[in-house]
């Protein structure tokens, strides 16, 4: 797909939802919005969203299964796949008066729901809806998809409008469109590059007016060592890099990208973002891979929810994390326990009074993706952490239970909580003087204890850690 289609991405941006009578919606069987792909809740995964342009209400059930085809397309090449579970898809459907979309110089016009055209901008495969070149209006295409997003899916992450035309085309940007060209599969996934990464066009023809500024993998710059991928191009790569077959398997500073054949540079000879039918070239998969993070992160919840823990003695408590997973592995897990590693490398730990100091003590859990596809992530978008406060207070959390008396004049006390150096229990008959009746060593846990017998008329009790 000629990369003129991502004009959209540098277009106008939505600034307002606007009203919109949503009467078609009304008058289906079905529920305008169905699910396509769940794997969790909207707020923890990637939500993209497909709207039917150019569907007659007779064809809606066609859409829905178009939708499908298409969110399966996407997500089966990589580095998709392996993510697939953070992925979750739906349609709207939404009907047209008539079949279609719009072709211009063939005096073909449909009446469509968001008034989408091909030729756009006079590119031929370029498939766009309002505003642009040949309707400014906001409201008739742009407005509309905004207004079903804001009432069914506000939390979308892509849309794609899959338009019921078998003409090749397509376009980039905040909303991708899509035709049903038997192509349609690599037209969206290279469209996705653009709207999902902001990946730039490879192509070396020209287009002048076209923005100067550089994308993740597009630049002018030639020194090596400056190279924003410079992580992936191999020491004794030549850069610039020459185009051959000693080369195309190569990652390095290829001439021709961003609609100049010379002066600007891609990172391989070949990639989906340059050529239809091949693999994203791994510069692209990298960027790709921290878009997913940018949106999710690896960390989705903890417990406890508050920072601040308390513990009492002789109690434990569970730290846990809720991370996604990719399709083939789990990411990796570390806990550290006041400063030191532990061997514990599940999302949940379990600590106990016992095994922390008197004070405050830190406990930190941190979740990083070490995919083999990332070799540069400087915003630090594959790692998470979280940390906690746990606070455990001095011997004065010993709990002394109500005594029970023995019929030999013996006092039975149960004693709970944590004394590391040990306790003793005391006994007073005017709460001024304290005797001690029973000592005991270190505890961390619960304790029944018999005194001897009791010297004289006692009023009170109490436990006293040892210091």
């Amino acid at each position: 797909m000629h990369a003129r289609e991502s004009i959209t991405a540098f277009g106008t941006k939505l600034l307002l939802a606007v009203a919109l009578l949503l009467s078609p919606v009304c008058s289906w069987a079905q529920p305008p919005i169905s699910t396509v792909l769940s794997n969790g809740p909207t707020g923890k995964r990637i939500n993209i969203v497909f709207l039917s342009e150019g569907y007659t209400a007779d064809e809606l059930e066609q859409f829905r299964r178009d939708a499908t085809n298409t969110a399966n397309s996407l997500l089966t090449v990589a580095p998709f796949d392996g993510y697939r579970g953070y992925f979750n898809a739906y349609a709207i459907a939404v009907a047209s008066v008539e079949s279609g979309s719009d072709h211009p110089s063939t005096g073909i016009a449909r009446n469509t729901y968001f008034k989408s055209t091909y030729e756009s901008y006079g590119t031929a495969q370029l498939l766009t809806i309002p505003p642009n070149n040949r309707d400014s209006s906001y409201a008739n295409g742009q407005g509309k998809v905004t207004a079903l997003l804001n009432q069914f899916m506000p939390e979308w992450d892509v849309v794609v409008l899959v338009v019921n035309d078998t003409e090749y085309g397509g376009a980039g940007g905040q909303f991708m469109t899509v035709s049903k060209h038997a192509s349609a599969p690599e037209i969206a996934r290279h469209e996705l590059g653009h709207s999902f990464a902001g990946l730039g066009d490879e192509y070396s023809t020209p287009y002048p007016g076209y923005p100067n500024s550089e994308e993740p993998n597009t630049t002018r710059e030639t020194n090596r060592n400056a190279v924003k991928w410079k992580a992936w191009i191999d020491p004794e790569t030549p850069v610039p890099t020459p185009a051959g077959s000693t080369t195309a398997a190569s990652v390095g500073l290829f001439e021709g990208a961003h609609y100049n054949a010379t002066g600007w540079y891609r990172p391989k000879n070949s990639c989906k973002m340059r050529t239809l039918g091949t693999t994203y070239c791994e510069v692209c998969q990298e960027t790709l891979v921290k878009s997913i993070y940018s949106r999710i992160g690896t960390i989705q919840g903890q417990a406890p929810t508050s920072l601040l823990a308390n513990l009492v003695a002789a109690s434990s408590r569970s730290f846990q994390v809720e991370t996604p997973a990719p399709q083939d592995r789990s990411l990796k897990v570390r806990w550290t326990f006041n400063g030191t590693q532990l061997t514990n490398t599940t999302t949940n730990l379990l600590i106990g009074a016992a095994q922390l100091a008197v004070g405050t003590n830190t406990i930190r859990v941190d979740v990083t993706d070490d995919t083999t596809m990332v070799r540069s992530d400087p915003s630090d978008y594959l790692h998470d952490s979280q940390t906690w406060k746990v606070v455990v207070a001095p011997g004065a959390q010993l709990r002394l239970l109500a005594p029970t008396l023995l019929g030999d004049g013996r006092m039975v006390f149960n004693v709970s909580g944590r004394a590391p150096s040990g306790f003793q229990i005391q006994a007073s008959a005017n709460f001024a003087t304290w005797t001690n009746l029973v000592s005991s060593g270190p505890l961390d846990g619960s304790i029944t204890l018999t005194n001897p017998l009791l010297p004289g008329s006692l009023v009170g009790f109490r436990t006293i850690a040892t210091q």
